[in-house]
Formats: structure tokens, sequence, C-alpha cells
């Protein structure tokens, strides 16, 4: 569920969406662009701008496009497309990289939690092998220190345990 989740992660969306936001833009970059219209007047008098009062007065109409003579639009627009795919590789990376950090705590709390019922299963042991050694010392079959080295090794276990437990919280 969490790696399901990780597709719709703010950090890889935001570089899906700026990929897709560059492949658009490269459309528009690879274009000659918009033509122009123009209008002019010419020859107009100063005082009436009438059409009849002198010779070769009159309104011109004009259309025109800048062609470009090399190939530039077009290497704008794959360079831009070009972009656009680094862009999306980048967002898959920081995807991969979200999985193995995900992956990464899973086998961490994986390994924490079986680390912690051994430790619990030694700490059984200990305990049932400490009554039975308290038992062999008030017997006089042991010295004190067997009694000794056993609560110590019960301590140690215990702090493992503890250890483990704040771990996986």
């Amino acid at each position: 569920q969490v790696l399901n989740k990780l597709e719709k992660h703010q950090m890889v969306e935001a570089g899906r969406d700026e990929s897709r936001a560059l492949k658009e833009s490269a459309h528009s970059a690879g274009s000659w662009g918009d033509p122009s219209l123009s209008i002019s007047a010419m020859n107009f008098p100063r005082k009436s701008l009438s059409q009849d009062e002198s010779m070769m007065t009159g309104i011109q109409f004009g259309v025109s496009q800048s062609i470009s003579l090399s190939n530039k639009y077009e290497n704008y627009k794959e360079m831009l497309e070009a972009k656009s795919g680094a862009m999306k590789s980048q967002s898959e990376q920081v995807k991969r990289e979200l999985q193995r950090s995900v992956w990464t705590m899973a086998i961490d709390q994986y390994r924490l939690v079986e680390l912690k019922l051994l430790f619990q299963e030694n700490l059984k042991w200990i305990l049932d092998n400490l009554k039975v050694t308290k038992q062999l010392y008030s017997n006089g079959k042991v010295p004190q220190q067997a009694v000794l080295d056993i609560q110590i090794r019960k301590s140690e276990i215990e702090s493992e345990l503890n250890n483990k437990k704040y771990e996986l919280s």
C-alpha cells in the first residue's frame, strides 16, 4: 500500500508536472511564431487627411512571417523535449529512492521485531535458569558467583530488549 501511494507523492507528481510543462512549452518554442498584420497610411496631407488631395496617397496592408533559415527552432524544440525527458527520469529516480527508503525501513522493522522476540525468549529462558540456580545456591550446590553471572546476563538482555523496543517505536 505504501509503495502504491508513492505514485501520488508530491515530489514525484511535481517532477512529472514539470516534465509535462516543459514538453508543452517545447511545441510553442519550436514554432515560427504568429504572422503579423500591418496597416500603413502613406502620403496623407497633415491638415485634412483626405485621400484625394495628393498623388500617391493610400493605405497599405501587409502580412509578414519570420521564417528561420536555420533549424534553430527545431533544435530548441528538441532541447526542451530532451529536458522534459530528463525531468521525467529525475521524477522516476525520486520515486525509486523513496521506494528504497520504504523497503529499508520495512526490513529494519522486520529485523527489530525478530530481535525483540529473540531477546524475549532469551529473557524467559534466563529467568527460568536464574530460578533453578537460586534453588541450587540455597542448597549449596553452586557458588554465589554463578547466580551473579546469570543476574548480570539477565540485566544485559533486559537492556537490549528495551533498546529494541525503543528502536521499534
